[in-house]
C-alpha cells in the first residue's frame, strides 16, 4: 500500500442555478474524498459565477484494500471526490446547487508508478437534484506520493526481483539435476532390463512345468474315462436287460393301458397278470444278446 496527499484546488464556477429570486447566491463548495471532508469558504455577494482560489490537502492510501476487487459496491466509490455546491443562507437552510465528480484512480495508478500525478485545471459539469446540468466548477488535483512511501516500494520492487531471480536459480538447479538422471537413465534401464529378463526366463520356465503336469494329469484323466466306459458297457447290459423286463411287466398291466381309475378299483391284483415270470419279447432278447 502506497500512502500519500492529494491536494485539490478550487478555483471557481461558472453559470451555477440561482435560487435567490431577489439578490445573488452565495455559493460554497463541500469537497468529501471517502472520510475526509473540507469545506471553502463562502462567495458573497459573487452569484452564478462564484471565484475561490483555495486549496485543499487530503490524504490517501492506494489500494485502499489488497485484492482490490472490481466487483466490490465500494470500488468506485472509493476513488471518487465529490464537489458538493451550496447556497449559504443566513435565515434559511441552505439551498443545494448541484454536485460534480471526479474519478481518481487512474490519478493514483500514475503517482504510485512515478511519484506524482497531477490532472491540471479542468472543468467539471455541475448536475442537479434532477440530473440535468446547470453549470460548471474548476478545479485542479495533485496526487504526491510520501518519499518514504515511494522509497518503501521501490525496495518492494527490488526484493520482488530478488526474489524472482532466486526462484530462476533454483529452477535451473532442478533442471541441472533432471539432466543428469536423464544421463544416468539409460544405464540404469538396462540393468532393470537384465534383472526384468532373468526374472522373465524364471517365470517361463514354471510355466513350461506347469503345463507338463498338467498334460500328464490330462491323460491320466483319459485313460479314467476310458475304463469308466468300459465299465458302463457291461454295467448298461444287465440295466437294459432290467428295464425290458420292466416293460413287459407294464405292458400286461391292462388297466394302466386303457386308463382306469385307480379310486374304483378294489383290488390292484385283479389287473395283476397272475404269471409272475415274464419274458421279454423275442425281438428284444436278440437286441440284448447281440449287446
Amino acid at each position: 500500500m502506497t500512502t500519500g496527499t492529494m491536494e485539490v484546488t478550487l478555483v471557481g464556477a461558472k453559470g451555477l442555478k440561482n435560487t435567490d429570486f431577489f439578490g445573488k447566491i452565495d455559493p460554497y463548495v463541500v469537497i468529501k474524498y471517502r472520510n475526509q471532508e473540507h469545506t471553502s469558504a463562502i462567495a458573497e455577494g459573487q452569484g452564478t459565477s462564484p471565484m475561490w482560489n483555495e486549496k485543499f490537502k487530503f490524504s490517501v492510501d492506494y489500494p485502499i484494500s489488497q485484492g482490490d476487487n472490481i466487483n466490490d459496491p465500494n470500488y468506485y466509490s472509493n476513488y471518487k471526490l465529490f464537489l458538493q455546491i451550496m447556497d449559504g443562507d443566513t435565515f434559511t437552510s441552505d439551498d443545494y446547487l448541484g454536485k460534480a465528480t471526479i474519478y481518481l484512480k487512474e490519478l493514483f495508478e500514475i503517482g504510485v508508478e512515478e511519484g506524482k500525478a497531477d490532472l491540471g485545471i479542468q472543468k467539471y459539469r455541475v448536475v442537479l437534484s434532477d440530473r440535468t446540468y446547470h453549470g460548471e466548477i474548476r478545479v485542479g488535483i495533485t496526487f504526491t506520493v510520501q518519499a518514504t512511501s515511494f522509497f518503501h516500494q521501490m525496495d518492494l520492487q527490488r526484493a520482488g526481483w530478488m526474489d524472482a531471480s532466486y526462484a530462476q536459480e533454483i529452477e535451473v538447479c532442478k533442471l541441472n539435476e533432471e539432466k543428469t538422471e536423464l544421463k544416468d537413465k539409460p544405464q540404469a534401464l538396462q540393468d532393470s532390463w537384465d534383472q526384468e529378463t532373468t526374472a522373465h526366463k524364471e517365470k517361463l520356465l514354471g510355466c513350461e512345468r506347469h503345463i507338463y503336469n498338467l498334460e500328464q494329469k490330462y491323460q491320466q484323466l483319459v485313460f479314467e474315462k476310458e475304463e469308466a466306459y468300459k465299465r458302463g458297457q457291461v454295467d448298461g447290459s444287465s440295466i437294459w436287460v432290467f428295464g425290458m423286463k420292466c416293460q413287459a411287466q407294464i405292458e400286461h398291466l391292462g388297466g394302466f393301458i386303457e386308463g382306469f381309475d385307480v379310486t374304483k378299483t378294489t383290488n390292484l391284483q385283479d389287473y395283476t397278470s397272475q404269471n409272475k415270470d415274464v419274458v421279454a419279447p423275442d425281438e428284444d432278447r436278440h437286441f440284448c444278446q447281440g449287446r
